[in-house]
C-alpha cells in the first residue's frame, strides 16, 4: 500500500450540524414550512449537493424548486461550513502518523470542490497531497472517474491505495474502481451487516486505520 484516499464528510470531519443549519436556513428563506433534524439531514449526505437538495424537497421537488434551493443553499453553506464542524477524535494524530511513515494522503469528496479545498485547508493544513471535490465536468462518486483521474495524475493504481469512507457510496466506489475500501463506522452510513461485509476493513475509531498497515 502506497497511499490513502479519504472521503471528507463523516470520515475526516463531522460536518453534519453545519450542513443542517445551511439547509434549514435555505428552506426557510424560500418559504418552505418545514425543516430537518440532524438524523434526517444525515440520511441526505453522501452523494453530493444535488442529491441533498432533491431529498430535502421531497414531494415538492421539481426543476425550478431544486434550482432555487441549490442556489440558496450553496452560499449559506459556504458561510457556515466551519462554524461547528470538527475533526473526529484521533483523526489528526492518525493522519500525522501515516504521513510521517511516508504514505501519501489524498481527499476525494462529493462536496463542491471549492468548499472541500477550503474546509480541508482550515482543519488539516499541509496534510494532504491533493484535495478534490465535486466539479461540473466530472461525475460524482461512486462513479470511479474522479478517483481514477486522481490516481493517474499521481502515478498510482487502484491496487496501490486504500480508500477510506463512511457510507454505501464509498463501498460502491471501491467496487467500481477496484480499490480496497476501509469503512468508518463513526460516520453517516447505515452500518448493517450486508454493508460491513463488503468492506476490506472496518474501522470503529480513527487509530484503527493503522491496522491496515500490518495485515
Amino acid at each position: 500500500m502506497k497511499a490513502f484516499v479519504f472521503d471528507l464528510d463523516g470520515t475526516l470531519l463531522d460536518t453534519l450540524r453545519d450542513i443542517r443549519r445551511a439547509l434549514n436556513a435555505a428552506l426557510s428563506a424560500l418559504g418552505y414550512p418545514f425543516s430537518y433534524s440532524l438524523k434526517e439531514t444525515k440520511s441526505f449526505i453522501g452523494r453530493g449537493t444535488d442529491v441533498l437538495c432533491h431529498k430535502a424537497l421531497g414531494e415538492m421537488d421539481d426543476s425550478d424548486a431544486f434550482s432555487k434551493l441549490k442556489q440558496t443553499y450553496m452560499p449559506l453553506y459556504g458561510k457556515y461550513q466551519s462554524a461547528h464542524s470538527k475533526p473526529y477524535n484521533g483523526m489528526p494524530e492518525t493522519l500525522a502518523f501515516l504521513r510521517n511513515r511516508g504514505y501519501s494522503l489524498y481527499v476525494l469528496s462529493n462536496k463542491p470542490d471549492e468548499l472541500a479545498k477550503a474546509i480541508v485547508a482550515n482543519f488539516y493544513p499541509g496534510i494532504f497531497r491533493e484535495v478534490e471535490g465535486a466539479r461540473d465536468d466530472m461525475p460524482k462518486k461512486p462513479d470511479p472517474t474522479m478517483l481514477l483521474d486522481m490516481l493517474n495524475r499521481n502515478g498510482l493504481k487502484p491496487e496501490d491505495i486504500l480508500y477510506v469512507g463512511d457510507s454505501k457510496p464509498d463501498i460502491e466506489l471501491g467496487e467500481s474502481s477496484g480499490a480496497k475500501v476501509g469503512l468508518c463506522t463513526w460516520g453517516y452510513g447505515q452500518y448493517k451487516p450486508e454493508l460491513l461485509s463488503k468492506a476490506s476493513y472496518v474501522f470503529s475509531r480513527p487509530k484503527d486505520l493503522l491496522k491496515a498497515l500490518f495485515q
